[in-house]
């Protein structure tokens, strides 16, 4: 975050559905009143709305901490949506490749889950044979 700016935080009980945005499979990517919050909680943007249709030329631009990369993380997949509704391609149609490796600390098991936590694993009933076979799928299974 910027220097000198204040980070809001909010409780998030991630299990909630009504804390819950929807995905909606698009051919085109649209964030429609779709808040910025990070996993631990902090808002970077309460609600924000675009669409960019296919041919436009988007240049996504600003200083340090406002949420670009945030952005690209829900787009991804890879952080929760807390409200609103991202209509997008499906993950096999688009790629994104970070200005920065991003992998959470922790084990091989909290890499592969991400965001979720092993109990919040467990609770979506998926065991450690599931993530054996996911590593299978994709030829990773030596690791």
């Amino acid at each position: 975050m910027e220097e000198g700016k204040e980070v809001q935080k909010i409780s998030i009980d991630t299990n909630s559905v009504k804390n819950r945005g929807k995905i909606v499979r698009s051919e085109i990517i649209k964030f429609d009143r779709v808040p910025l919050i990070s996993p631990n909680g902090d808002v970077m943007i309460k609600e924000m709305s675009f669409e960019i249709q296919e041919g436009m030329h988007v240049m996504i631009a600003g200083p340090n901490g406002c949420g670009k990369s945030s952005l690209f993380r829900i787009l991804g997949e890879l952080w929760p949506i807390f409200g609103g509704e991202v209509h997008k391609p499906s993950l096999d149609k688009i790629f994104y490749i970070p200005q920065r490796p991003y992998l959470p600390v922790g084990t091989l098991r909290d890499q592969i889950i991400y965001p979720q936590t092993p109990d919040e694993m467990k609770a979506n009933g998926f065991t450690d044979k599931d993530l054996l076979d996911i590593l299978d799928h994709v030829r990773l299974k030596y690791l």
